[in-house]
């Protein structure tokens, strides 16, 4: 964030980006629950328990010295860190990986930004020959690549990761499966020679609302063959780093013409659509095998097939507007549209798109859906005919006696359902607590039927009476920071069914008197979220 804060153009406009604020809200949100039966792990010869079919919890820091092999049907949770040094290289590149995946419906979560570490000598994440795996909330430092997907990988997710301190690329996908389908999404790529190489004979490859900061030669590179993929809302800053002769921004290149299977395959059918690249005052003056263009954002197309370059935006690292190249190769084929406006109906058509295919892998590879509230608020008896929907947090309370009571409401839509959920869970982060000294914060999770409150209309006086049917309790929300989790699958599957909305509402049993304050939607690191699986 140092080296964005000090950008000339922090002020006028790289902080209002709007991908940037969303990979930052990702890699802040809630981990997910660990379930009850996880096996737990907290020592390095206990990761040989580690077979498939499994769910494993580690917990500590764990020091190899052989990479991490997960294989298939497991899942793996992470809280603390993998690290393995030392590993050889061949011509540069590292032949190993800290975690080596392969197999089918393989899951890896970390928690608390669970850190993967090497010494420049292994990748981070190794996948091949996979099909549904799925990769989140990991701190990724030192490592030759982050995330490298190579030979046969279909319906892939690589998101809300934190990669830095990379020696070659963030990410790297080659050869991928028959439907391909990997998805990159809401991740913060700081300091890699490339943020992502969507490479040789790659297909239906997605980069989705990735910031990548400090790349030396492209923010992002479709190439050798790649077809079907998409580069769509990333954020690029690029960094002036020395030694390099062509530096570019997003890129899509069809001039290395590879053959595979005997089969001439040009890069084409690729989209380039709505990313913003903030470039250095650095020529590019390449090899000849690429367009020699300005120095600047570049986002540019050098390809024989159709590519797609919509709504882009590209600017030099001072003042001037950066090139965009909208025509590409002499060859570029007739008739395909030329779209400079970012918010044309031809851009946005396409963002929702690659929205709905990304929903699709996600579910496939097992993502949980998180929902936002679309209301939430609460209510005082001091205040009985105040309204307080606009407030970043949900006071909850209880007194005896009047003039200190607050109790807090949340809704949820659940039209994103399209058939019961196996786990539905509540969560809700804990901002602030009250003066009141010590002791039990405990906070009573109960259902609400009645729908009709309204976020910016609801008072004390005006409130919903019945508090409904209690679902859990939370027998000390003191811990500021802390997300408390709470099980919901019955009653949000029995709202869906009904084909109704779920409300919930939050209160302290009787005169308590310790208040907890929770975060509310309005909160941008601490809103309530109804995680769906």
């Amino acid at each position: 964030m140092n080296f964005l804060q000090s950008h000339p153009r922090w002020d006028s406009s790289l902080k209002s980006e709007p991908t940037l604020a969303t990979v930052l809200k990702a890699l802040n949100a809630p981990d997910p629950a660990v379930p009850p039966f996880a096996q737990t792990i907290t020592t390095v010869a206990g990761l040989s328990a580690i077979s498939s079919g499994g769910i494993y919890y580690l917990n500590g820091d764990f020091v190899l010295n052989a990479p991490l092999n997960i294989r298939s049907n497991t899942t793996v949770y992470l809280r603390g860190s993998l690290m393995l040094k030392n590993q050889p290289m061949v011509d540069g590149w590292a032949t190993n990986a800290v975690v080596d995946i392969s197999g089918v419906n393989i899951r890896l979560i970390g928690l608390g930004n669970a850190e993967i570490i090497s010494d420049h000598t292994a990748s981070g994440f190794w996948v091949y020959d996979a099909t549904n795996v799925l990769i989140e909330g990991f701190d990724i430092a030192s490592t030759e690549q982050a995330f490298t997907a190579r030979w046969n990988v279909n319906s892939a997710v690589f998101r809300n990761n934190y990669c830095h301190k990379l020696s070659h690329r963030g990410v790297h996908t080659v050869a991928g499966g028959d439907s391909g389908h990997i998805v990159i999404k809401h991740n913060f790529i700081d300091w890699a020679s490339d943020g992502y190489d969507f490479d040789y004979v790659s297909t239906n490859s997605i980069a989705f609302e990735n910031v990548i900061v400090g790349t030396s030669r492209w923010v992002g590179y479709m190439e050798e063959g790649t077809q079907s993929s998409r580069s769509v809302c990333n954020l690029g800053v690029m960094a002036k780093w020395f030694g390099e002769s062509y530096m570019m921004g997003i890129c899509d290149n069809g001039t290395t013409r590879r053959t595979f299977e005997l089969t001439d395959r040009l890069t084409e059918n690729n989209y380039l659509v709505k990313n913003v690249v903030y470039g250095p005052t650095v020529a590019y003056t390449g090899r000849a095998d690429y367009w020699a263009l300005p120095g600047g954002g570049d986002i540019a197309a050098d390809a024989f097939g159709p590519i797609y370059m919509w709504g882009n935006t590209g600017y030099n690292y001072a003042s001037q507007t950066g090139y965009i190249d909208y025509s590409g190769h002499p060859n570029l084929q007739p008739g395909v549209p030329k779209i400079a406006d970012p918010n044309a109906p031809e851009v946005n058509a396409y963002i929702q798109q690659t929205l709905a295919v990304i929903e699709a892998v996600e579910e496939t590879v097992g993502v949980p859906r998180n929902l936002s509230a679309e209301a939430d608020t609460f209510v005082w008896d001091a205040a009985p005919t105040t309204n307080y929907g606009t407030t970043t947090r949900l006071l909850v309370k209880d007194v005896y006696g009047p003039g200190y009571d607050r109790v807090a409401y949340l809704r949820f839509p659940l039209d994103s359902m399209t058939s019961l959920v196996k786990t539905a869970t509540l969560k809700l982060r804990v901002v602030q607590v009250g003066g009141e000294g010590v002791g039990d914060r405990t906070v009573e999770v109960r259902q609400l039927i009645d729908d009709t409150w309204t976020e910016n209309g609801v008072t004390w006086n005006n409130r919903p009476l019945s508090t409904g049917a209690l679902i859990a309790t939370i027998t000390d929300a003191s811990i500021v920071g802390q997300t408390y989790s709470v099980d919901v699958t019955d009653y949000v599957n029995a709202r869906y069914f009904a084909g109704e909305k779920v409300s919930f509402v939050l209160v302290q049993p009787a005169s308590i008197g310790k208040g907890a304050h929770f975060g509310s939607w309005e909160d941008p690191v601490a809103e309530p979220i109804l995680e769906l699986q």
